[in-house]
């Protein structure tokens, strides 16, 4: 019993012993290079491995057979999470994993399974400060795609999947059940310091300001929706996908030296949400820095990048694609040798899609002389920047009905920018003499009211859907300002009525108020000409659903004051009411409100002949 004895607390000592090596040995912050992100670009030609700490990264490499592999060792680091398979935007490689290999010495394995034993000879490996760089320029990449993003999320899984013939050692680093010395403390600061980086893609932190320009930074990975120009008051808005702030402090309003506000606020837990209140929204740039961990907003002739890393970097352009993914999408991919630096504008007079590169001169013209045109791209015209000479605007002619959304790689060098048609360009005028644009209210990033987690965005898309397949059974050809839950603003919804310039315009919303008790049916119209249509349209709602008839009224809402046509906008019931919010989203409320707007639609097109 007494050698048992010796044998359990001889193991006790050995493992207090074998922690206190783990935590105290080898997690200096200062020493040890704590890995962060493994980041694929979505062009499949780089992988970057980054992280903190260790600022003179030293690694080796093996090559192995059967299969093909590529095993790279990083000394002295430390994974956070599990091990991870990562798949590669490129036809040559297989995927990559990673893992804690050892933890007495720490070391990091990445290993790349490729193709063939030449494909691995292609790979080229480099360093910068905490950066390992690895290189797949030679390789094929495959279609642009969503990039895979690894970060430290996972809880470290309980199974022994071997990397390679030997044998993996996880190490599950749970600093609250040690010992707290100096090292470990400094480990906890570290690992504290990214714990806000798990659940978003970029927590923003400081907030500069600068007379009218603003500059806004943070951890993590930063992109931006399109912006808005919205109305009452006259504002730029746009929102920041997967982020978060920092501090409360961040909220507070900026007064800019022109008299403009800048608002900064969290719109939910996964959006920030950046409001530049001005007169003027269209002379303001937004700019993401090629680290993209900055954002710049100023004025067009205040913009500067002193701020920015590689800001004086020129870049050169190696390739641009032309992707028709289908009649109504086309994709643009430019493909830069440097990080670059770009603002996107969409102008409506005349339409087209104004891209300013402000390291990037325009490219040599056999680049894009055989360019193919589609229904979306129609060729592009260059112009030189007067402030920036290592830049280039870049003039892309669109159709009205036209969306752009735009990305840029996690490393900054590629930009792909996607035209979407909101809708196929107008052929029905050949084929019938009447034709309605229906209008689902709000969506994408304008979710309307709310109310018990019901958006109106998606009860007005689910609606007009109805309304549009009763009047396509009637031989009545519809087009819709939007067919699924995405962002289109009100001047684009104008726009696109009186490009095709159809028979009638009707908007569909749910109304909300402070007033719970409020409740029933609201038919809108702005002009003489459209209160015939509202008239009938109104009267088969009231006729068709049990509710509370509050008329028919006036209103300058922007839809229906700058449409050419008959418009009108109907408010089919209150969703801040709770018996009628109830009714709202039952199958039989939306087929009769939907079926009641088709028959006063029809109506009023019968009455036209």
């Amino acid at each position: 019993m007494k050698r048992k004895a010796a044998k359990f607390l001889l193991g006790v000592f050995s493992v207090f012993l074998l922690l206190n090596l783990c935590f105290c040995t080898s997690v200096s912050a200062k020493s040890q290079f704590v890995i962060k992100q493994i980041i694929p670009d979505m062009a499949g030609k780089l992988i970057l491995v980054t992280g903190t700490g260790n600022q003179n990264v030293e690694f080796k490499t093996i090559k192995l057979s059967n299969p093909d592999r590529l095993v790279v060792d990083i000394n002295n680091a430390m994974l956070l999470g599990s091990k991870k398979v990562i798949n590669i935007n490129n036809e040559d490689i297989k995927n990559l994993k990673i893992a804690q290999f050892s933890s007495d010495p720490d070391v990091v394995r990445l290993v790349i399974t490729a193709n063939t034993e030449d494909i691995l000879k292609k790979i080229k490996i480099r360093k910068n400060q905490n950066t390992i760089l690895l290189d797949l320029n030679e390789l094929k990449p495959t279609n642009i795609a969503e990039t895979p993003l690894y970060k430290d999320r996972e809880v470290p899984e309980a199974s022994d999947e071997n990397i390679t013939a030997q044998t993996e050692i996880l190490v599950n680093l749970d600093i609250n059940n040690a010992a707290k010395t100096p090292a470990d403390q400094e480990k906890e600061a570290l690992l504290k310091s990214l714990q806000d980086k798990i659940d978003h893609n970029i927590v923003l932190k400081n907030i500069k300001h600068f007379g009218n320009r603003v500059i806004i930074s943070g951890t993590g990975i930063l992109s931006i929706t399109e912006p808005m120009i919205l109305e009452n008051p006259r504002r730029l808005a746009f929102d920041i996908p997967e982020s978060a702030l920092k501090s409360p402090e961040s909220i507070q309003p900026i007064v800019l030296r022109n008299g403009d506000f800048l608002r900064i606020g969290q719109f939910d837990n996964k959006t920030v949400r950046i409001v530049v209140e001005t007169q003027r929204p269209e002379i303001y740039k937004t700019i993401i820095s090629p680290d993209m961990q900055s954002l710049l907003i100023a004025p067009e002739n205040e913009v500067s990048f002193l701020e920015f890393p590689d800001s004086e970097s020129i870049g050169e352009i190696r390739d641009i694609k032309i992707i028709n993914q289908d009649k109504k999408i086309t994709k643009i991919v430019i493909i830069s040798a440097k990080p670059i630096i770009h603002n996107l504008k969409h102008n409506n007079s005349p339409d087209g899609l104004c891209l300013d590169f402000y390291n990037l001169k325009q490219p040599k013209k056999e680049i894009i002389y055989n360019l193919q045109r589609t229904g979306q791209f129609h060729g592009i015209n260059f112009e030189n920047i007067e402030r920036y000479p290592n830049g280039s605007r870049w003039l892309f002619p669109l159709n009205k009905t036209t969306k752009i959304e735009s990305k840029l790689s996690l490393d900054a060098r590629v930009l792909e920018i996607t035209l979407k048609d909101v809708m196929p360009v107008s052929t029905w005028r050949s084929n019938y003499k009447q034709g309605v644009v229906l209008d689902a209210g709000h969506g994408g990033q304008e979710p309307g009211a709310i109310r018990a987690g019901n958006y109106e965005k998606n009860i007005t898309i689910d609606i007009t859907q109805r309304v549009k397949t009763y009047l396509k059974q009637s031989g009545i050809n519809v087009i819709m300002t939007r067919e699924e839950d995405e962002t289109v603003s009100l001047k684009q919804r104008a726009a696109i009525t009186n490009t095709e310039d159809p028979d009638a315009f009707v908007s569909i919303h749910v109304n909300s108020s402070e007033n719970s008790g409020v409740r029933g049916l609201e038919t809108y119209y702005f002009t003489p000409q459209s209160k015939a249509l509202a008239q009938s349209v109104h009267a088969k709602l009231v006729n068709y659903i049990n509710s509370t008839d509050r008329g028919i009224r006036t209103a300058r809402f922007y839809v229906i004051r700058n449409t050419a046509v008959p418009a009108i906008l109907a408010e089919v019931g209150y969703l801040s009411n709770d018996s009628e919010r109830y009714s709202i989203l039952t199958e039989e409320r939306k087929n009769a409100t939907a079926k009641a707007i088709a028959e006063g639609i029809l109506n009023y097109l019968r009455s036209k002949k």
